[in-house]
């Protein structure tokens, strides 16, 4: 369970920062 919600929250968080990047570009 820690796991999957671990690699969950990188999965997000790296959406937001993808999604501000582009966002940004």
């Amino acid at each position: 369970m820690c796991r999957g919600f671990c690699y969950l929250c990188r999965v997000v968080e790296y959406s937001q920062k993808s999604e501000m990047t582009s966002s940004r570009k």
